[in-house]
């Protein structure tokens, strides 16, 4: 369809604007926490543990569902689009500073991983979501995730489930510490302890929670800072005493370690983006793994939970870690407690420059040193300080406390060895941290830039913003949709400045977009609206995509031109049914063609005496358009067309305007209204039909006399021949009309009368031959006018037009001369420019010789002279044209045949036009 054709290459010309360049920076997701490969039933046991004591509930983890998490990812993009959902809030900034429950948080993050394609995490997190329904409270996930840079997409990011789950715990707690702070049990069979370890009581406290960043270079992230308490009820351990047997007065000693009160502090490990390029997804980064503190004894009540209070060695206090008991000869027993205190501080950390070049996500380790637990319990052992309360032994007090020092430097090392690798690290790897090592993960690299473009009123409608446009005035917005979310929401929304025009995304991730232009902010609409009364210029729908490449270069047009007012559209074109299409009936198909160089006037309608709004002229194809700004004309519009010579109008379609057609004026009225794009305001012409040509000829009474006439159909119709005769005799005449279908002007005997009208096509010429019959009685000089009238209806329509031709016959004596004179035209049209030939053919059709004979003519109106010859005359003969007119003048044409012409004999001279 020539609709959709034009349509389609104009879009491609509107839409194919410059690109801008963009500023761009490299842009990284990074984390600290220990990176797990599976977390056994002893580690799961006490991951729960540590999450019930943070989040005052009761959770439990299979060992599968923990490994799930630790191995699990989760999809930062439907992470934050779940989280912006649950709080109400319109951008994800907004959604980060929301709060909401753990519950939300969990179930959130469980759909985020179905997201990132992996359901056993989902699973994991969904069942957790459950088990933290009841818990009162909530968090900012903000507190969790730093997000540098907040517009763009995170498509394709993942976070670790484990490190979400751990984190989120740890921020609850931080915010909610009056309800998280009930200490849990886990048995040493839980733990896979069983003979060392009977029961362990644990009791966490957040410092600091982590902190997952996604951001530039310079920008920071961390571990946690946690303290935990662990009140261990081991399996007795038995201390060598026989040294004290040699004691006069002893008769046995017996002493055992039952129990350890042990505090952990753990500092954050520490990072810092170095440097980024995203190009080359290359990242550098500068960690610092956390100091590990641990002591033994008794804080006082209350100073570990107190987050302001610093764990100093100097609040230590003793506790009980067994007893001792001696038995006297005499048969007395005395059982003393053995108490312990003591502290060991981690070894200082220093920087680790670590380089990651992907694939992501990827992890490193930075350590201390590789035997930093030997090196803590090493320290805890050698400050080491035990007393044994009451001193009720007298002079036996400091003999059996020097045996117990010696025994219990061989008998707790192993056992708090066995503690420190089988509770405290996996606790604390559980939770992110680890003694003396931590783990930094690269999530993903990206490449984030920021662009500008401008709305602008597109004053003259050249999808330009040129010097001359305005501003809309107007309250705007644009919204950056990406395109695997085509649906939205938004992944930001740039406010247009109304001073200035422009829109600015500071942030954007290097991908494929939609700009939305829109008349409100809400990030959930991504159908564009213009404002009331204005028309999208650069797209029609409000809407363009954008390209933005790692290396800021961008393809698509930033910018946007509205228009106040409307706009109309159609074209003008040769409704003859060509092709499939049917003939006349308004709509432009197929293979009409178009018709260019006419010319479309805007009006008011009625028609106001100050002349047409607009004018414009038929482009190739036939195309029109007309811009109608606001405010002018009245409020009802005429569009009106004026035909091409040799031309007629038809029919027409009104399109969306929802106006009228009057043939007989030629106009479509229609009711205005700002903001519309009117289309489909077609017009069809046709060529104009002609009947060829005039005759006069002499002939004698009781004879027949032929004169042939061409119709020339300018479209589909049907012609209707009607003979009306003029007579100054009364004699009667005959006339009768036939088809002369091989057109040779001849009568053959199988050509027949026309008694019923004909169809013709468009272009088709339909030759016919009049023939007369000269009555007997006719007297000489009788003169006979036989007018042939032909009307043509066009098909599928009642307009018709009337076309009429006279044939003159003169009546000659039976002896006299009779010149019969046929003119006919090679084709009935031409545009101006083209040539027309005319072709006179003469013939003495009488009984006694012509003699002077001269053929007159004249150039026809609206044409210039070219040439005139004479073309086929008798060998006998001599014919010259003796009166001419200039080559591009008018006027009259003379032809002179010298000598003698016969009866029977005939010729032909020519003469060549230019239409103007």
């Amino acid at each position: 369809m020539h609709h959709i054709i034009f349509y389609g290459l104009f879009i491609l010309m509107i839409t194919a604007s410059t690109g801008v360049q963009a500023n761009c920076r490299g842009d990284a997701c990074v984390s600290m926490g220990s990176n797990l490969a599976s977390v056994d039933s002893g580690q799961s046991a006490l991951f729960g543990g540590v999450l019930s004591s943070l989040t005052g509930s009761d959770i439990s983890f299979s060992s599968n569902e923990s490994s799930s998490l630790a191995q699990g990812d989760v999809d930062l993009e439907t992470l934050l689009q779940n989280i912006e959902t649950l709080s109400g809030a319109d951008s994800t900034a907004a959604a980060l500073n929301s709060e909401i429950t753990l519950s939300q948080f969990y179930a959130a993050a469980a759909d985020a991983a179905n997201a990132a394609g992996d359901s056993e995490a989902a699973a994991a997190l969904s069942n957790l979501s459950a088990e933290v329904a009841g818990v009162a409270g909530t968090f900012q996930v903000g507190d969790l995730i730093a997000l540098q840079e907040s517009e763009g997409g995170y498509d394709g990011v993942n976070l670790n489930a484990l490190e979400l789950v751990s984190g989120s715990a740890e921020v609850f707690s931080g915010n909610n510490p009056v309800t998280t702070s009930e200490p849990v049990t886990i048995s040493g069979s839980e733990l896979g302890m069983a003979g060392v370890v009977n029961s362990v009581t644990i009791a966490s406290q957040v410092v600091e929670p982590a902190k997952i960043v996604c951001g530039p270079e310079g920008s920071t992230f961390h571990s946690s800072s946690m303290r935990y308490s662990l009140s261990l009820d081991l399996v007795d351990t038995g201390l060598d005493m026989s040294s004290l047997l040699a004691l006069p007065g002893i008769a046995d000693v017996d002493a055992s370690i039952g129990q350890l009160n042990l505090y952990v502090e753990v500092s954050r490990a520490e990072g810092v983006i170095q440097s980024i390029d995203a190009l080359n997804q290359a990242v550098t980064i500068n960690a610092v793994p956390g100091v590990t503190d641990m002591y033994l004894g008794q804080f006082p009540e209350g100073a570990f939970f107190d987050t302001s209070v610093s764990l100093d060695p100097a609040l230590l206090d003793f506790s009980t870690i067994g007893s001792v008991t001696v038995t006297e000869l005499s048969g007395t027993a005395t059982t003393v407690s053995i108490q312990a205190k003591s502290s060991a501080q981690g070894e200082q950390s220093f920087a680790d420059t670590l380089v990651f070049n992907g694939p992501y996500p990827e992890t490193q380790r930075s350590s201390t040193s590789a035997d930093a637990g030997s090196q803590l319990l090493d320290s805890l052992m050698s400050s080491l300080v035990l007393q044994l309360s009451p001193e009720d032994l007298g002079l036996l007090n400091d003999q059996v406390l020097v045996a117990v020092q010696d025994a219990s430097s061989n008998t707790l090392p192993p056992i708090l060895s066995s503690v420190l690798t089988g509770i405290v690290d996996p606790m604390m790897e559980s939770m992110g941290t680890s003694i003396g090592e931590v783990d930094t993960t690269v999530h993903a690299v990206r490449q984030v830039c920021n662009f500008s473009g401008l709305v602008y009123h597109d004053l003259n409608h050249d999808y330009i913003n040129n010097t001359g446009d305005g501003l809309c005035n107007e309250a705007l917005y644009v919204k950056l949709v990406s395109s695997d979310t085509p649906a939205g929401p938004a992944l930001a929304v740039a406010t247009v400045e109304p001073a200035t025009g422009q829109y600015t995304f500071t942030t954007a991730s290097t991908g494929s977009y939609s700009l939305v232009l829109d008349t409100n902010s809400n990030p959930n609409d991504v159908a564009s609206t213009a404002p009331a009364g204005w028309l999208h210029m650069e797209s029609e729908d409000g809407v363009q995509p954008f390209l933005l490449q790692a290396n800021g270069a961008t393809e698509g047009g930033p910018n946007f031109g509205l228009y106040h007012g409307s706009t109309l559209s159609g074209f003008v074109f040769e409704d003859n049914g060509a092709g499939v299409a049917n003939a006349h009936d308004g709509v432009f198909l197929d293979d009409e063609a178009g018709l260019d160089g006419i010319v479309v006037k805007l009006t008011d309608f009625p028609a106001a005496a100050t002349g047409p709004l607009d004018e414009v002229i038929t482009q190739g194809g036939g195309a029109y358009r007309f811009w109608i700004p606001a405010g002018a004309g009245g409020s009802v519009l005429a569009v009106v067309q004026a035909n091409r010579e040799n031309y007629r109008s038809i029919g027409a379609s009104v399109g969306n305007t929802g106006g009228t057609y009057d043939l007989a004026q030629d106009h479509i009225s229609f009711g205005r209204e700002n903001g519309k794009r009117y289309e489909s305001v077609d017009f069809g012409d046709v060529k104009t039909s002609a009947l060829y040509s005039d005759n006069q000829r002499t002939s004698v009474a009781g004879s027949p006399i032929f004169y042939p006439h061409v119709f020339t159909a300018g479209s589909e119709g049907d012609i209707a021949f009607e003979i009306r005769s003029d007579s100054v005799s009364q004699e009667s005449w005959q006339s009768m009309l036939y088809r002369d279908r091989n057109c040779d002007a001849q009568l053959d005997a199988s050509e027949a009368i026309i008694v019923e009208p004909v169809n013709v096509q468009a272009d088709e010429k339909l030759c016919v031959i009049m023939k007369i019959f000269v009555p007997l009685t006719a007297p000489a000089d009788a003169r006979h006018v036989d007018t042939l009238q032909a009307t043509f209806t066009y098909s599928n329509t009642t307009v018709d037009t009337a076309h009429l031709v006279n044939n003159v016959t003169t009546v000659g004596a039976s002896d006299s001369p009779g010149l019969a004179l046929l003119k006919e035209v090679e084709q009935p049209t031409a545009l101006p420019g083209e040539t027309l030939v005319y072709t006179v053919r003469y013939e003495n059709q009488g009984a006694g010789d012509l003699a002077a004979l001269e053929i007159h003519d004249s150039t026809p109106a609206y044409t210039v002279f070219s040439s005139a010859q004479c073309v086929d005359t008798q060998a006998d003969l001599t014919c010259e044209v003796s009166e001419q007119p200039g080559v591009g003048d008018s006027g009259r044409i003379t032809w002179k045949v010298i000598g003698l012409v016969p009866p029977g004999t005939s010729g032909v001279v020519r003469f060549s036009v230019v239409v103007q």
